[in-house]
């Protein structure tokens, strides 16, 4: 009888496991894991967000109504709401959880409003990376080129789909939504349709929440003297190491060796580059004769000026193409070039995350290649990968682009706003992961003493690192640059120039103008031949040859062009990462540990059992 206890014990606790490994699941989104979709033939499974929750309000509900349920739920006190005209276009109430709230209360939250009269349904909203995505019924479906548009039409009459729009731009793309069927009813037959013979992909059109770059914040690190033959007269040039490090910060040569680059070549005015963001302010006066034919892919049309708290994309350009030489504010590492200000996303607030979906992203991108832009440079990515984003990428390969993209930033525990999914160290995020199977550019970050960025660097700014990974191609300085700001008191600083910009958006754009440097240079050569460029001319950091932090190297426009500007490493330790990790979710931890006790346990009982038929007991 003592036996038979035991067991039945035994087996009670096992079943009690799994039950809760199931549950806990549950409640920290691991159910998200059966919603899956399709890129170039890989399966991509989803998770639940963490962070959010969706409720799509029914056809016909007013502004005015949409605004009252909105404020019930902020008095409810469990989430706050993010608003956006991209949400409002969807009728979705997109609602944060708020600080303090756990997950199972998050969730009974959003339950008890799902039911009320004004709720069409609840909207799937998946994360990854500390990227979040809300799942609606709208799918960009690419047929093959060969289909006709009889054979096309016959095939969405077919699947019972509603064209929502039909992209002039290329040939058989669509965007379709499945009639009378719930967002994940669709995803459904989005993936059935995507094995149709027809049909190239067919995948979400994602509503896509990136969170806010780094936190600027410091003082400037201040001016030092500057002596090489190609001195530019800007004011605010004696304060950009990243371009000449003198060693008054960090460590002297820890740069790109911009004055000595400037002495072979300054630029072409036939390069153009694009800066892929939140738009630009056009008529800052260190930019505005640098501008050409912007374009807003959130909504088609050419005017791109930022919201005044929105200065990610001014800071970008400034960096990689300021006015040199023009006796003001700061110096852009190419003298001639353009810009080409492309808007994919805004936020609704200061403070507040990007909202966009895949396809303005991919609008952006492709809008970039057929306005002239040679070289894209792009200080964002993050989330699940796509098939129309990777088709726009190939665009601009396709067509001699040198495509330039960050390799994302992680975040400290200790910061309030980090959640466990962005915490250092993180893997490179999509797109620029993409570099070791596309002619992509991933590019992470550097601090004024040539070590690759951490929370324990020797720059101060303890709140961020660079990611890495082996698709890291380049590195270069992301810490303390001066660039531009929207003008006057908008945007990130009280005036014109913001001393502090950082994080692998400010590395990017000044690969991008060192790139743009060489294209100029070499105006035949192409996206390849320009990569290669940039990594065998590059400074090696850290471990001997190509490692996951530095990549090929710290990026030196100097050599870059054909100089000989020898680099000398510092006796100034560097500090990295020597094993590469990524940190596994809280929830699934959670639900792996439970498994792993059931599994203890299970062996347990298998070892009882053996000693009965032994008659040991």
């Amino acid at each position: 009888m003592k036996i038979i206890k035991i067991i039945n014990l035994t087996v009670l606790i096992f079943l009690f496991c799994i039950f809760y490994a199931g549950f806990l699941g549950k409640i920290m989104g691991q159910e998200g894991e059966t919603d899956y979709y399709f890129v170039d033939g890989q399966k991509i499974v989803l998770k639940l967000s963490q962070k959010y929750s969706a409720l799509k309000l029914k056809p016909g509900t007013s502004v005015a109504e949409m605004k009252s349920f909105e404020a019930d739920i902020v008095s409810a006190g469990f989430g706050t709401v993010e608003d956006s005209p991209i949400l409002q276009k969807y009728n979705i109430v997109l609602v944060r959880i708020k600080e303090g709230i756990g997950p199972s209360s998050f969730r009974a939250g959003t339950e008890s409003f799902s039911t009320r009269d004004v709720v069409e349904s609840e909207n799937a909203v998946y994360g990854v990376g500390g990227i979040d995505q809300v799942l609606v019924n709208e799918f960009i479906v690419q047929f093959k080129s060969d289909a006709c548009e009889e054979k096309v039409a016959q095939s969405i009459k077919s699947k019972n789909a509603e064209v929502v729009k039909k992209d002039e731009k290329i040939k058989n793309r669509y965007i379709l939504k499945f009639t009378g069927k719930s967002a994940r009813e669709a995803l459904a037959i989005s993936n059935e349709y995507h094995q149709d013979p027809l049909v190239e992909f067919s995948e979400p059109n994602f509503i896509a929440i990136f969170p806010k770059r780094p936190r600027i914040k410091g003082a400037d690190v201040g001016a030092q003297n500057v002596s090489p033959a190609a001195t530019p007269n800007d004011p605010l040039y004696p304060n950009q190491w990243g371009l000449n490090n003198t060693g008054s910060t960090g460590v002297k040569d820890a740069d790109i060796d911009a004055p000595e680059a400037w002495d072979i070549h300054k630029g072409s005015g036939n390069i153009i580059v694009a800066i892929i963001d939140e738009g630009v302010d056009t008529e800052h006066k260190d930019l505005k004769a640098k501008i050409v034919t912007p374009y807003d892919a959130t909504d088609g049309d050419n005017n791109q000026e930022p919201n005044s708290w929105d200065g990610h994309g001014t800071a970008c350009a400034g960096i990689a193409a300021a006015m040199t030489h023009n006796g003001l504010g700061v110096s852009g590492i190419w003298w001639n070039v353009k810009i080409m200000p492309i808007r994919i996303a805004y936020s609704n607030y200061a403070g507040g995350p990007w909202i966009t979906t895949d396809a303005i992203i991919e609008d952006g991108i492709r809008e970039a290649v057929n306005r002239g832009a040679q070289v894209l440079s792009n200080s964002w990515g993050g989330g699940t990968p796509s098939s129309a984003i990777n088709s726009a990428i190939n665009y601009a390969i396709a067509n001699n682009c040198v495509v330039v993209f960050a390799a994302g930033n992680c975040c400290s525990p200790s910061d309030p706003r980090c959640s466990p999914w962005t915490q250092c160290p993180r893997p490179v995020i999509y797109p620029a992961n993409l570099s070791p199977s596309k002619v992509v550019i991933a590019v992470s970050a550097t601090n004024e003493w040539d070590e690759f960025k951490t929370l324990t660097s020797s720059d101060g700014e303890n709140w961020w690192g660079s990611h890495s990974g082996p698709e890291v191609t380049v590195a270069a300085p992301g810490v303390h640059i001066y660039t531009t700001d929207i003008s006057g008191t908008d945007g990130y600083a009280s005036g014109d120039y913001v001393p502090n910009f950082n994080g692998t958006s400010s590395a990017t754009p000044l690969v991008a103008g060192t790139a743009a440097l060489v294209l100029s240079q070499h105006p035949s050569w192409g996206p390849t031949q320009v990569r290669n460029q940039l990594q065998n001319t590059s400074d090696d950091l850290g471990s001997s040859g190509f490692d996951n932090q530095f990549g090929h190297g710290r990026i030196n426009a100097c050599n870059a062009l054909g100089g000989s500007c020898e680099y000398t490493p510092s006796n100034c330790a560097t500090i990295g990462f020597t094993n590469f990790s990524t940190k596994h979710d809280i929830s699934q931890t959670l639900v792996n540990a439970a498994l792993l006790f059931s599994t203890v346990l299970l062996f347990l009982l298998f070892l009882i059992i053996r000693k009965v038929k032994k008659g040991a007991i």
